[in-house]
């Protein structure tokens, strides 16, 4: 169980700080690293995207207590200008508290897995924790500083707590209700968690009759107490946090799309075997008929929770992002724990001993080696620099620190900054914990008096280091009108991502004062299959067609600026 557990972990690790040098290198980050950093001067204002702030709230506290930590090393210290000089130093621990959430979560299952088959518990339990701990999808996420990890540990312990009302004692009701409301104040598609929490009180009302009403009849005020504990501004701004949610639905769910490409057919067709390996795929959807055969309130709990997620929620989806099926996989590994045990069981019992460990160890690699390999192959491009950050190792060996860039391209941009913030935070975050950041042609503002405001000042120069020319990419065109200016650009970076995918690209510079000198490819970006709403530039499926994380990148030099 530990050498599972231990396995899983690391394999979360392996690669957490990848794309170091940007804080755009997994899309999101930056949105709680924002919202986190202005929640220590203000109120959390979210709700009107329809994100409830529990996991806004763990964000928070990390960076309280590494802050904590880093002001008894060296005293004081600004974390936005920390962010700002060093993205990773901020977002790692984030990183590192999804991969911790997603190995929990892989224990959690192998039990949910061991309830589904007390006749085979201890192999179900370990098939279990292996199957999760393994899959690509919930892998891939447990190396991202965003919710998905933490939500899927939630889902899984409110399977668990459903199971067992539902096979045991109406008491574990109060568990579910807890563990539902807790998921849906980290992220709003734990509201799928409904649909167990009501099926496991059925089950449990039938058979244990009026012993189980009080339990079933307080739950609903169990779970609104836990969502509220986690995300209690919503009791001030209920109306904004449901105007919210609706925008949200509109938009993932408005507009028309093209069927093949809509959530009905685009999960269980193309994620979930991908996440599972196509063998771990139907092992799930098999071994969820067994567990609905076996054990008709267990079967309602699981059967009716995957069923209902996917129509009614993934299905009607026009937008998709592979991560939305990611609270499929708890349900989906324990079953598919059920029929592996079975199976080992049944191997065990052939007559010859070196017959059955060879027809075991076919079955491990059956079941595991798919989304293994696919998961390995994910951490090895994630521990090798990212083109971006190829891009800023070449801009400080060959550009020198104060050169002056132009850097395009949205989310696959080459981090830079304006020159002033660079100025500003220097002198309040220590040398060891800096690193070369490039410098933008202007800057817009003095930073001083953002670094000067303390706590005040840490959401905006959070937002001008990691979300603003998100926002104002094409300002930056006017600085090319006339290259030959003192203030013109020295280089300008334009990174090109797949076709598929939008990456924020422009025409690029005139060619008769700008010239190419350098050009950086991570391989071939068009064969990959990619998640083309997310803006992040690690290939979904066909990961062995690139050879590092990114978009491919040009920089140009300005032969016509004035010495």
């Amino acid at each position: 169980m530990l050498t599972i557990l231990a396995a899983g972990l690391g394999l979360r690790l392996w690669g957490i700080r990848f794309a170091r040098t940007t804080p755009l290198g997994r899309p999101d980050e930056e949105v709680f690293v924002i919202e986190a950093m202005g929640m220590f001067n203000r109120a959390y204002r979210l709700l009107d995207l329809g994100f409830p702030e529990g996991f806004f709230r763990v964000w928070q506290l990390l960076i309280r207590l590494e802050l904590a930590v880093l002001q008894s090393i060296y005293g004081h210290l600004n974390p936005a200008c920390l962010f700002a000089l060093n993205p990773n130093a901020i977002i790692l621990p984030a990183r590192v508290f999804s991969a911790f959430a997603g190995t929990a979560t892989a224990g959690i299952t192998g039990l949910v897995a061991g309830r589904l088959a007390p006749e085979h518990q201890v192999a179900a339990t370990l098939w279990g924790m292996a199957v999760y701990a393994a899959n690509y999808l919930v892998g891939r996420d447990g190396h991202f500083g965003v919710s998905d990890a933490t939500l899927c540990l939630g889902i899984a312990l409110t399977l668990l707590m459903c199971v067992r009302a539902a096979e045991e004692s109406p008491k574990w009701l109060l568990g579910a209700a807890a563990f539902a409301g807790l998921s849906f104040g980290v992220k709003a598609s734990a509201a799928g968690l409904v649909v167990p929490c009501v099926s496991a009180a059925v089950v449990s009302i039938v058979r244990h009759g009026r012993r189980a009403i009080p339990f079933a009849l307080v739950a609903p005020v169990v779970a609104l107490a836990a969502f509220l504990a986690v995300s209690p501004r919503v009791m001030v701004e209920w109306a904004t946090f449901i105007r919210g949610l609706q925008w949200s639905r509109g938009e993932r769910y408005g507009g028309l799309a093209d069927p093949l490409s809509s959530g009905l057919f685009y999960f269980p067709g193309i994620v979930l075997p991908a996440a599972f390996g196509i063998p771990g795929f139907f092992a799930a959807v098999y071994g969820m008929g067994i567990v609905i055969r076996r054990r008709w309130g267990a079967g309602a709990v699981i059967g009716l929770y995957v069923i209902a997620f996917w129509l009614v929620l993934l299905s009607p989806l026009t937008r998709v992002f592979v991560r939305y099926a990611s609270p499929l996989v708890p349900a989906l590994a324990a079953t598919t724990a059920v029929l592996a045990a079975d199976l080992w069981h049944s191997l065990g019992g052939l007559p010859s001993r070196a017959l059955g460990g060879a027809a075991r160890f076919g079955l491990i690699v059956l079941l595991l080696g798919p989304p293994l390999v696919r998961l390995l192959q994910f951490d090895v491009l994630s521990s090798r620099p990212d083109t971006r950050d190829q891009a800023a190792a070449w801009l400080k060996e060959h550009a020198g620190a104060d050169a002056r860039v132009l850097s395009e391209g949205r989310y696959s941009r080459v981090q830079a900054i304006e020159p002033k913030q660079v100025e500003a935070c220097t002198a309040v975050v220590p040398p060891s914990l800096r690193t070369y950041v490039p410098m933008l042609a202007r800057s817009r503002d003095d930073f001083v008096d953002l670094v000067n405001q303390g706590k005040r000042g840490w959401e905006e120069l959070t937002y001008r280091a990691g979300q603003y020319w998100l926002h104002h990419d094409a300002d930056q065109r006017q600085w090319v009108a006339n290259p030959a200016a003192s203030d013109a650009p020295d280089l300008v970076i334009q990174p090109v991502g797949p076709s598929t995918m939008p990456h924020g690209g422009t025409e690029r510079p005139d060619a008769s004062c700008f010239e190419q000198v350098h050009q950086i490819s991570p391989g071939d970006l068009e064969r990959p299959r990619w998640d083309v709403n997310d803006a992040y530039y690690v290939p979904f499926t066909g990961l062995g067609q690139v050879s590092a994380s990114g978009p491919e990148i040009f920089i140009h030099r300005n032969k016509c600026k004035r010495p």
